[in-house]
């Protein structure tokens, strides 16, 4: 295209003036093509977004520093337009004269890029895949009639799966299709949980279809939107917060198995994950989750993977494919080596006109096996060697087959280091800090790792790019402190590879040093969103302070989304990181870092016995070292796991925590040891009012200061102890406050613990509406998070509000609803609290006979357990007995009941 002076060249991505070319960076060069192709027509900022970042959601000030940047070139005068004219709040219109290149314009000849031009033509079509395309296309043809489709493509490095599923998907109308993509990265240890799931669904919130997806993740999976912190208002991610609490990872995966299945109810959802032998192990219990449903679904999910990788690594991925496999849910597509008439095919569309000699091709198949990656080097190596050159414009050989067959290496490696070596000394540093930011990576982190301008970096990409050398446009990223940049991906994983381990030592520490510093500055405050990224790139600098700080922000990050393992993963990374600490500096670190392992093992009850063993390493260090403060920690809290297992240790070890408080002059630890040991011996054994009255006078001291951990658990034991003096009020109080502080602090478990306490003393209150609505949010929450234990205590006690209110008919049935003869220990209470209840119902409605075997089963398991019952079995108990003794009128045991319960 001709305008002015100017001319578009659009097989280079270039505009020239005369001779000189005027190099525009891609985003920029995508824009002015747009408004050429469009002359005298009004384009809005909303077509240019979606034509040009159709994929990425930006602001209206990028496209206008890309309007800047054209303008600059074209040396337009905004204020009297010659080219591009600015609507006000609509948009731009191209105003200048544009006109078709002619076939002989009399400007010099283009440069041939570094290498030779062949090198940057891609086929023009897939050869040998037909097959394996049909294969994708029968899939989808399956899944489009409501029977959901998982396909994992295979096949080592280089054999073509991101080449073949990117040419189905190009088949494929994304107007009437929902297509995600993800692509899995590879890390040290366990990847960031379900980043590649948040990356395809991110990208799909950044098209046409936002609205639409935002509203079915809001509705369907809101675990999963709160993840998405880019597309929330502060309001939002604080609404989400509170609606999410107490969720679980079942509740994610059953979320997003719904929202997959509400979004393919309206057109077909083709989710794709790519490298999974990289994968996180939520990622893979995501991909089997998603399988297993029965519901039908318009869902074709396709995964790609080596399978070398995953034996070599022994990844789980390898145990999740062959148990779906067995169950006939997952379907696999090996990709095979190109046969020597498919690379006949392939040089027959990259070289048009061209004269290979037979024996040619058989070579290339012979030292490439027929691997698409290696065979395209190999062309490539022929052509910048001037072994393959275009005479008279016919491709042919300038040398006899048999010096062709002497100079192409053995092995793809030599020959792609000989290609970078043929790269200017800038491109090749460039590669070589790309390659340290990443497979994929944005200009501004190569500019930093090289202390460059990011004008610069990026002319140095886009020029790569163009050429098709090692390189690929992949974007743009706006970061969160303003600053922008282009996002370049290198064409293959084995490239990177290749240049990142050409890096001597001391450079490479110092560019992860570079880009993670970048990371920080980028993000402030919001660091922690890459806390993954940042300390991968710190501990590859050998900057290990700053290494486990983000280790543990990642380990924070995986807990929020349910991803225990990848928490645990990244926790133990830090403990092993501890011994490169200044020997000062370790022992504190190793604490802090034990204990918070400890507690993601103890969150929501999972990994009890690993739980156990960490909080009882952590006491045992502490005790070696001499902090007594963190052993007095280990064991309360170690006393909170075992209270779930072994009843006796719970107390003995809750017991020697308040003996150590004796030794510290610290009120508020003594408070705590001697709450949670005033709690376990109330609920576990005979207790006196006077234990009750001191661990509450403890207590009380003890919640207004502190961390908001340790108040959370003084709240509850606080509430326990107060409604134990019967002081119902103050027990309500000390319940909503300990729910406020669990919210804060993400503490579910405490949180129902509080909402129960609270539903205690509104019965006793009479507070029964208020009872009914809170008893029924906690049903809710429970049951929507998977928690069987608190769903049942909450049931009963909404059975215990129907006896209140003679409703024993309902009362029965929902008593009913909680018997289970494998509860175990754990769940002990709250078997014998549905029988003391359930034999309450049976009595009010008369059937005495069924109550009595209620009452009789109810007290030979308080006898098996061999110590005092409940306090919170007491009163239902001898509530009841004192009713069926009077009912069978035998009147001096209900009286003695009855003084029991008077007593109480």
């Amino acid at each position: 295209m001709i305008v002015g002076p100017f001319r578009l060249d659009i097989a280079n991505q270039c505009l020239w003036r005369g001779a000189r070319e005027i190099t525009l960076t891609p985003k920029p060069f995508t824009v002015l093509r747009y408004l050429l192709e469009n002359p005298a027509r009004l384009v809005s900022k909303e077509e240019l977004l979606e034509a040009v970042w159709h994929r990425h959601h930006v602001s209206d000030a990028v496209l206008k520093v890309c309007v800047q940047e054209i303008r600059r070139a074209l040396e337009d005068d905004p204020r009297a337009p010659r080219y591009i004219e600015t609507r006000h709040r609509l948009g731009y219109r191209f105003i200048g004269k544009v006109a078709a290149s002619p076939a002989a314009s009399g400007v010099p000849p283009e440069l041939p890029p570094l290498g030779g031009s062949p090198c940057a033509t891609r086929p023009a079509r897939l050869v040998g895949r037909e097959a394996a395309l049909a294969e994708l296309r029968g899939h989808l043809d399956t899944a489009l009639r409501g029977q959901r489709q998982v396909l994992f493509v295979t096949g080592e490095a280089g054999i073509g799966k991101t080449t073949v599923v990117e040419a189905f998907l190009a088949g494929l109308a994304e107007a009437d299709t929902w297509i995600a993509r993800g692509q899995c990265l590879e890390q040290y240890a366990a990847g960031e949980a379900y980043l590649p799931v948040l990356e395809a669904f991110g990208w799909l919130c950044r098209t046409a279809k936002r609205a639409r997806l935002i509203e079915s993740l809001r509705h369907y999976a809101p675990t999963w939107l709160a993840q998405m912190h880019a597309l929330l208002s502060g309001a939002e991610r604080e609404a989400l917060k509170r609606e999410i609490l107490g969720a679980t990872r079942e509740r994610m995966l059953r979320e997003m198995s719904e929202v997959v299945e509400a979004l393919a109810a309206g057109m077909p959802l083709v989710l794709v994950l790519e490298d999974l032998h990289c994968s996180d192990y939520a990622t893979l219990d995501l991909i089997a989750s998603l399988a297993r449903r029965q519901a039908p679904a318009r869902f074709l999910f396709i995964g790609t993977y080596r399978p070398g990788d995953v034996l070599q690594n022994r990844h789980p991925l390898q145990t999740v494919k062959q148990e779906l496999q067995l169950h006939d849910l997952c379907a696999e597509l090996p990709l095979a080596f190109l046969s020597e008439a498919a690379i006949v095919d392939y040089v027959a569309a990259r070289f048009p006109e061209s004269r290979p000699p037979a024996g040619l091709t058989r070579l290339i198949r012979q030292r490439t096996e027929g691997n698409p990656l290696f065979m395209v080097n190999v062309l490539n190596y022929l052509v910048t060697q001037g072994l393959w050159v275009e005479i008279d414009g016919r491709w042919q050989l300038a040398v006899p087959l048999e010096a062709v067959e002497l100079g192409v290496p053995q092995k793809l490696r030599p020959m792609i280091e000989r290609q970078i070596e043929r790269l200017s000394r800038r491109e090749q540093r460039t590669l070589e800090a790309a390659s340290v930011a990443g497979l994929g990576f944005s200009a501004a982190q190569v500019a930093a790792a090289l202390e460059q301008d990011l004008v610069t970096v990026e002319e140095c990409c886009a020029a790569l790019a163009r050429r098709e050398q090692f390189l690929e446009v992949g974007g743009f990223v706006e970061y969160p402190n303003g600053q922008m940049a282009e996002r370049y991906a290198f064409l293959h994983a084995f490239y990177r590879d290749i240049v990142y381990q050409r890096i001597a030592a001391a450079r490479r520490a110092r560019f992860h040093q570079r880009i993670a510093e970048h990371g920080e500055g980028s993000y402030g405050d919001r660091a922690g969103e890459i806390a993954a990224d940042l300390a991968l790139h710190f501990e590859a600098a050998r900057d290990h302070a700053r290494a486990l700080r983000y280790l543990r922000e990642a380990a924070d990050n995986a807990a929020r989304r349910f991803a225990n393992r990848e928490a645990i993963a990244y926790l133990t990374r830090a403990l092993q990181g501890v011994e490169h600490l200044p020997e000062t500096e370790r022992d504190d670190a190793r604490l802090a870092i034990l204990e918070q392992r400890a507690l993601v093992r103890r969150a929501m009850g999972y990994d009890v016995q690993g739980a156990v063993q960490d909080f009882s390493l952590l006491a045992g260090l502490a005790r070696d070292l001499g902090r007594v403060e963190y052993q007095i920690r280990a064991l309360v809290y170690l006393s909170i796991v075992l209270s779930w297992t072994d009843l006796e240790r719970c107390l003995a070890t809750a017991e020697q925590a308040v003996e150590l408080s004796r030794r510290l002059d610290d009120s508020l630890l003594r408070a705590h040891a001697r709450g949670v040991y005033g709690h376990w011996h109330s609920l576990f054994r005979h207790w006196r009012m006077e234990d009750v009255d001191a661990s509450a006078e403890a207590l009380e001291a003890a919640t207004g200061a502190g961390d908001r951990a340790l108040m959370t658990l003084h709240s509850s034991q606080y509430a326990c102890f107060q409604f134990l003096r019967s002081e119902y009020r103050a027990a309500c109080v000390a319940a909503e406050r300990g729910m406020q502080f669990a919210f804060e602090t993400g503490d579910a478990f405490e949180y129902m613990l509080n909402q129960f306490y609270r539903a205690l003393a509104l019965l006793y209150l009479g507070r029964w509406g208020e009872l009914w609505r809170l008893l029924g949010s906690g049903i809710q929450m429970a049951e929507k998070n998977a928690h069987p234990f608190w769903a049942m205590l909450f049931r009963l006690e909404l059975a215990w509000l129907h006896l209140y209110i003679f409703d024993f008919g309902r009362a029965r049935l929902l008593c009913e609803q909680c018997r289970c003869e494998a509860w175990g220990l754990r769940y002990e209470t709250g078997r014998i609290l549905s029988l003391i209840l359930l034999g309450n119902a049976h009595a009010g409605l008369e059937e005495q006979v069924r109550a009595h075997d209620c009452f009789a089963e109810a007290s030979a398991l308080c006898d098996e357990r061999r110590r005092g019952m409940d306090w919170l079995l007491k009163m239902p108990l001898h509530h009841g007995l004192s009713g069926y003794h009077l009912a069978r009128g035998d009147f001096e045991k209900a009286r003695r009941e009855g003084e029991r319960v008077c007593q109480m």
